[in-house]
């Protein structure tokens, strides 16, 4: 998984969108039922595949502005210790940025956050740094 992508294109061009139910990452539109894969054995299997950039979507909290789940982030990391994971689902606020911030990821996806302006760009890129 992974492999072709990665030798074609290059570690820098390829994100990995994990979308995480109850440690399952899972497509099909995200379908009740659906079975899926380990999130933990995804990640590391393309990890090892050469993949080094992964959104981490816990799907829970998709669009629900409560906050990031940072034990799936946790895992997600130390399950690909030299990979860049980026937080993706539930950010809402600066405080939210701040917590991220202090931790290993490679970014924040914010996007309900800024549509219902409950976040400035401006003021999340400064807590960021």
């Amino acid at each position: 998984l992974g492999r072709t992508l990665v030798a074609r294109h290059g570690p820098a061009a390829i994100v990995a969108a994990i979308d995480v139910r109850d440690g399952q990452a899972l497509g099909d539109g995200w379908v009740p039922g659906t079975a899926g894969t380990p999130a933990l054995d995804l990640i590391t299997t393309l990890c090892a595949n050469g993949v080094r950039w992964f959104a981490v979507t816990a799907i829970s909290r998709d669009g629900l502005l409560g906050g990031p789940d940072l034990e799936l982030l946790a895992q997600a990391q130390a399950a690909a210790p030299d990979a860049n994971v980026i937080a993706s689902a539930g950010v809402s606020s600066l405080t939210d940025i701040a917590a991220l911030a202090h931790r290993p990821y490679a970014g924040a996806i914010l996007g309900r956050a800024l549509y219902e302006g409950t976040i400035a760009l401006p003021e999340a890129l400064s807590r960021a740094r």
